[in-house]
């Protein structure tokens, strides 16, 4: 099976990401830890700048390194992929990266979330983690960018039919179940 999770930062990506992959027995891949890699071997400082203001990285950035990732051994059978895409060009590329594999992907799985409890989450992540970029200013500005960019990139999924729309408001277990009911007739 291979699923992505989308949704704004706060939605729980990460947390039903790491579960479903569990659940599933596939490698859970989290774009922004492999963006995290590129930025400390980045000997320019531009993917790390860009990632401190909150902005997008460009596509061709971000599709290279995914796919670098999806190209080891551990991925054949499927994976649950964390925060990618985030555009519809980036959608593009992986539905023709895995087409010359003879494959597609079987959901994309989006956690609903109202952006009060967005700034909430990311409130108390930020008490928790106590990352250097969590802060409130830079999380208006990325749900800002990510809610410019999220309409095409929905567009695209509802046109390929694997789009899951997922309450993510709610407790761990409780968005869980909802998210493995969206995959119900999905799993093979």
């Amino acid at each position: 099976m291979r699923v992505t999770l989308l949704g704004p930062p706060g939605s729980g990506k990460g947390t039903q990401g790491k579960a479903l992959a569990t659940a599933l027995g596939l490698p859970h891949i989290v774009s922004s830890d492999l963006l995290h890699e590129a930025a400390e071997a980045d000997t320019g400082g531009q993917v790390q700048h860009a990632m401190a203001d909150g902005n997008l990285l460009a596509d061709d950035v971000v599709i290279d390194v995914v796919r670098n990732r999806l190209a080891a051994a551990d991925v054949q059978a499927g994976f649950v992929l964390d925060g990618f895409p985030r555009t519809s060009a980036q959608a593009q590329a992986l539905d023709e990266w895995l087409a010359e594999r003879s494959q597609q992907l079987d959901a994309a799985i989006l956690l609903d979330v109202p952006r009060r409890v967005l700034l909430e989450r990311l409130a108390h992540r930020a008490g928790v983690e106590g990352r250097e970029d969590d802060d409130p200013q830079t999380w208006h500005h990325r749900l800002d960018v990510y809610d410019g960019e999220v309409g095409p990139l929905l567009d695209h999924y509802v046109r390929t039919g694997t789009l899951r729309r997922v309450d993510g408001d709610g407790t761990v277990d409780e968005v869980q179940a909802r998210v493995l009911r969206a995959l119900d007739g999905s799993l093979r």
